[in-house]
């Protein structure tokens, strides 16, 4: 009874609050910095590692989870890695993410979801290609998403993940889950490409056609920025309603301590 507003990100997470609350629900999410987080055209990734500089143009297939694991895809991902470097042999695949796990389980009998999906598809995968470059300075990420050819991200229906919104942001080409949190933001052939989460077969042909035909989807990429300039900016857009919403309580505060 003393609630006063629920504060939800998305759509998606708000449907998540009991019915009695859902007319308090503001739906404002935290914001991405549109002017910070941008497309730079002369940026590059040094993999040490491989000894392998990649830039803008080339074929790169870029995978962000903060943990490498089922809820967020992992496995789906590396299941189509097969099928995708038969296709496209020369794509060169960034998986960023630590082997921990957030959300879910490990795997029975092994220490975590890499290690069970790369024993999985022992002699399957080029892994010259498949780069496990684990976490990240945030530069560093926005870097990936500059130059990547597209971005994948895959989610069961649960909170939506900043590193799509920023991806988005740089002018990635998404390539996402067809499950609400997803579809929420992207629409399928408009501002990006939606799959369906277990078939590993229409994800590795989306990538690869993209990865093939390239300026077919630029425009994909550029109305993703503007979808998130429009709905997501953090000065424009979030940052001046969350500061509405402040006010509006701490005015409905006031009077109702005058009115007590």
């Amino acid at each position: 009874q003393a609630l006063d507003t629920v504060l939800m990100p998305t759509q998606f997470q708000a449907q998540t609050i009991p019915s009695e609350y859902q007319h308090k629900c503001e739906i404002i999410h935290e914001g991405i910095d549109t002017e910070t987080i941008k497309p730079i055209d002369d940026r590059y990734i040094k993999l040490k590692k491989a000894d392998l500089t990649l830039r803008k143009g080339d074929e790169i297939v870029s995978f962000v989870n903060r943990s490498l694991e089922p809820t967020r895809g992992f496995h789906v991902f590396m299941r189509a890695l097969p099928k995708l470097q038969k296709m496209r042999p020369n794509a060169q695949i960034i998986i960023v993410g630590s082997e921990s796990v957030s959300y879910g389980q490990p795997p029975h009998g092994n220490s975590s979801w890499k290690e069970a999906l790369l024993k999985e598809l022992d002699g399957e995968l080029d892994l010259n290609k498949i780069h496990f470059v684990g976490k990240v300075e945030h530069s560093i990420l926005h870097d990936i998403f500059r130059v990547c050819s597209c971005h994948v991200y895959l989610t069961y229906p649960f909170v939506l993940s900043w590193r799509m919104l920023e991806a988005m942001s740089c002018e990635a080409v998404i390539i996402g889950s067809k499950t609400p949190p997803v579809e929420e933001v992207i629409e399928h052939q408009k501002n990006g490409l939606l799959v369906n989460f277990f078939d590993t077969e229409e994800l590795a042909s989306t990538i690869a056609q993209v990865l093939k035909y390239p300026q077919k989807y630029v425009q994909l990429s550029k109305k993703a920025r503007k979808t998130i300039q429009e709905q997501y900016d953090l000065n424009q857009v979030c940052l001046p309603k969350l500061l509405k919403l402040v006010d509006r309580m701490t005015t409905k505060t006031k009077s109702s301590i005058k009115t007590a």
